[in-house]
């Protein structure tokens, strides 16, 4: 049901959605309990059931779920929410409550409840995790709206309090997005663009093009900065040499966002974004 109310695109598809998930039997009927509350991650218990408790036949799925010991598992994380304050604080509990009998249940909650947090970053800024991916490695965005892509054993802490190629960076970044247009298209990527309309794979069309945008950016800024920072092919996009911090230039959709975390899992790196 998560996935379907992702992509959904009109009322009729989301109204789908949720009269599906009252038909859900089995140990499925819990699983999707626990992904409906995990879609509204960021509210506590106590604002987002009221919302689940109004989805198509809720009654239903809800006896499943008791019965399939759904009361130990939001009674679990009843309690441990006031705990889950801080970043240790969910590690503990997410460890806790994923020995428990329930555990593949609560754990997709815990993970997309209070799982944020908030930290400090030196310059006197806060930094709060937007994603926490499951390797370790996390995202945070800081008050002054840098984001940062932390590798497992690396905190907020090790931020720079000033980065003046980061903010070089984005601002030929976004420059450089204002520039772009249809016309900006090769031969060769205008032709597979059309060829997946014609198809009728339009998210092809989208994605395609979305790719297209990101070369030219990328080879925008190259352009007018491949002199003083070194720009690659693989891996993070760009080394300041001096500083040996890294780059990454990407569109800013939460899907890319949450896709280069998980392919450079290790690496430490800002995330420039158009």
């Amino acid at each position: 049901m998560a996935d379907t109310a992702h992509h959904a695109t009109t009322f009729e598809e989301l109204r789908a959605a949720g009269e599906d998930f009252g038909k859900v039997l089995g140990e499925d009927a819990a699983r999707a309990m626990i992904l409906a509350v995990a879609t509204l991650g960021g509210h506590t218990l106590g604002q987002v059931l009221p919302r689940v408790r109004s989805l198509p036949r809720f009654n239903l799925a809800g006896k499943q779920f008791e019965a399939q010991g759904g009361a130990g598992v939001m009674g679990r994380l009843e309690v441990t929410e006031e705990a889950l304050a801080t970043e240790g604080a969910l590690a503990q509990a997410v460890d806790t409550v994923a020995t428990s009998p329930q555990g593949p249940l609560a754990v997709v909650m815990l993970k997309k409840g209070q799982g944020s947090g908030a930290g400090q970053a030196p310059g006197d800024r806060s930094a709060e995790t937007v994603i926490r991916h499951r390797g370790g490695n996390r995202q945070v965005e800081l008050s002054d709206g840098q984001r940062w892509h932390l590798p497992r054993g690396k905190s907020a802490a090790d931020i720079p309090s000033e980065d003046k190629v980061g903010d070089m960076l984005q601002e030929a970044v976004s420059e450089a997005a204002r520039k772009w247009r249809p016309d900006r298209l090769s031969f060769k990527e205008d032709k597979a663009i059309k060829e997946a309309l014609e198809r009728g794979e339009y998210w092809l069309a989208r994605l395609l093009e979305r790719e297209a945008r990101g070369r030219f950016v990328h080879e925008e800024v190259k352009a007018q900065l491949g002199g003083s920072l070194r720009f690659k092919h693989q891996g993070v996009d760009v080394v300041d040499l001096k500083t040996g911090r890294q780059y990454e230039i990407l569109s800013g959709t939460e899907s890319n966002l949450a896709r280069h975390g998980r392919r450079m899992a290790g690496e430490f790196f800002r995330m420039i974004t158009f």
